[in-house]
C-alpha cells in the first residue's frame, strides 16, 4: 500500500487577527499541509479511483467522498502555487460497480497546470475589507451586521468562468464573506481593485448587475 504523504493534503484553516483600532475582526484563510480533510480510508479510496482512471490529482485537494446508489462521488478544489482557484469545486462521479470507471465531472474543467501570476497580493487586508464594506453598504436590499468577523482569502479567479470562451483568464483576487456564513460574498480583483463578483443571497442577476455598476472603486 502506498504511503500517504501528509504534505500533499491541504485544507482551509482560519487564523484569527483582530484590528482593535478599528474594531475589525478578520480571519485570514490560509492552508496547512498538516491538516487532513479526509479520513485515511476515504483518502486512499479517492486516490485509488483517480489512479485507476489515469486522472491526475496532484493539484486537487479532496474535501469529500460520498456514495449514492449508482456513484462514488469525490469532491475537491484545484490549487496552484498553494492558492485556491476560485471556481466551482470539481465533482467526480465514478461508477460504483467495478471497474469503477469515471462517469462524468461537474465543475470548471478548463483548469491550467500552472499560473504565472505570483503569490504576493498587491492589496492589503484593510483595503480589501474597506472595499467589501462599500459594496455591501450600496445594497439596500439586505440587512447585515457591521460588527461581523470577515473571512478573507487570496487566490486566483478566472474572469472567463461565466463566458463561453474555451480559454481561461486568471487574475489575482480576493474572496470575502462573513466568517461562518456564505453571503454577502464578494470577489475583488487584486490588481485593479475592481469588483469581480457579488452575491447578496437574493440571487437576482439583474439586481446584482446594478450593484456592480453602482460600485466605483478608485482608491
Amino acid at each position: 500500500m502506498r504511503t500517504i504523504q501528509i504534505f500533499i493534503i491541504v485544507f482551509t484553516v482560519l487564523t484569527l487577527a483582530c484590528n482593535k483600532d478599528e474594531d475589525i475582526c478578520v480571519k485570514n484563510v490560509t492552508f496547512d499541509y498538516n491538516y487532513i480533510t479526509l479520513n485515511e480510508t476515504d483518502l486512499i479510496k479517492a486516490e485509488s479511483l483517480f489512479a485507476e482512471n489515469n486522472l491526475k490529482y496532484e493539484n486537487i485537494r479532496f474535501t469529500l467522498l460520498t456514495e449514492t446508489e449508482l456513484h462514488i462521488i469525490v469532491k475537491g478544489y484545484r490549487y496552484v502555487n498553494d492558492l485556491r482557484l476560485f471556481t466551482e469545486p470539481l465533482i467526480y462521479y465514478f461508477i460504483k460497480t467495478f471497474p469503477q470507471r469515471l462517469d462524468f465531472i461537474n465543475g470548471d474543467t478548463l483548469l491550467p497546470a500552472s499560473i504565472n501570476l505570483g503569490t504576493t497580493p498587491q492589496m492589503d487586508v484593510e483595503t480589501v475589507i474597506s472595499l467589501y464594506k462599500s459594496i455591501i453598504e450600496a445594497d439596500d436590499r439586505i440587512d447585515w451586521n457591521k460588527s461581523l468577523c470577515y473571512a478573507v482569502e487570496f487566490g486566483y479567479y478566472d474572469l472567463n468562468v461565466s463566458t463561453t470562451l474555451d480559454e481561461v483568464n486568471y487574475v489575482q483576487a480576493w474572496k470575502i464573506n462573513p466568517d461562518g456564513g456564505f453571503v454577502p460574498l464578494v470577489y475583488i480583483n487584486d490588481t485593479t481593485e475592481e469588483l469581480i463578483y457579488y452575491d447578496n443571497g437574493i440571487r437576482s442577476q439583474n439586481f446584482n448587475n446594478q450593484i456592480v455598476n453602482r460600485i466605483k472603486i478608485n482608491y
